[in-house]
């Protein structure tokens, strides 16, 4: 099964952008827990580059990236705009090399969360490169061996995306794997097929008599063999 690298970002000393009673650090983590889940649903190995609020520097996220031969690293942020507070929605980054393949696999992630609903105003979702300069590169982009993408999980300056942010992260996280799982080639289990149903009370009533009748019958079948074990021995004697 896959390994996927799960990279928070920021942490520590370093909240990220603020904005709406909240830091980016703390939602980052958040998300990353609710993705991780997600995965190791699909049976898939999780590691987390940061698994509490510690501050973990760019080269120690990718070594360990590196160092496990993974087969994804998704780094999670939330965007901010102090100076456009109406600026809201996803944002996906890729190398500025990526190939078609990866930008299909961050497609495939956003049909998924535009499903689940958000507010957005964002002119171009899926981009190559880095803020403002295409033939630059984000550092974990650039710096791993793994298919990697940069998501921008809305703005933390734009109430609505944090308030989503908040009440639909399982849901965001579960189309973040889904997306993710059909580009790995492998079948996604949703939520419901992890839980087996809980029989019904009719149900429940008619497994308990069927065990009854069955350990009936072993007992049975137990009291029978036992005769003829002493029928053996007083043949015997």
């Amino acid at each position: 099964m896959p390994t996927v690298i799960l990279d928070p970002g920021h942490g520590g000393s370093d909240p990220g952008a603020v904005g709406n009673g909240t830091t980016e650090k703390e939602r980052n983590l958040a998300m990353a827990y609710a993705v991780k889940s997600a995965f190791e649903r699909q049976g898939a190995g999780v590691i987390m580059t940061r698994s509490s609020d510690i501050a973990v520097i760019l080269s120690q996220q990718t070594t360990i990236e590196n160092a496990k031969d993974a087969d994804l690293f998704i780094s999670l942020h939330i965007d901010s705009a102090p100076q456009n507070p109406a600026a809201s929605g996803f944002t996906f980054w890729l190398h500025s090399d990526a190939p078609q393949s990866y930008i299909d696999w961050a497609a495939s992630m956003y049909e998924g969360i535009k499903a689940v609903g958000l507010t957005t105003n964002r002119a171009q979702v899926i981009n190559r490169g880095y803020t403002g300069d295409p033939n630059a590169d984000y550092f974990v982009n650039n710096n791993t061996n793994a298919p990697s993408v940069l998501i921008e999980c809305g703005f933390i300056t734009h109430k609505g995306n944090v308030d989503d942010n908040r009440a639909k992260i399982e849901k965001y996280a579960e189309a973040i794997v889904k997306g993710s799982c059909k580009f790995l080639g492998i079948d996604y289990r949703s939520p419901d097929e992890s839980v087996p149903p809980i029989p019904s009370t009719g149900d429940q009533a008619q497994l308990i008599e069927q065990l009854e009748a069955e350990n009936r019958s072993l007992k049975s079948e137990i009291s029978d063999l036992k005769a003829k074990i002493n029928k053996a021995k007083d043949a015997l004697a």
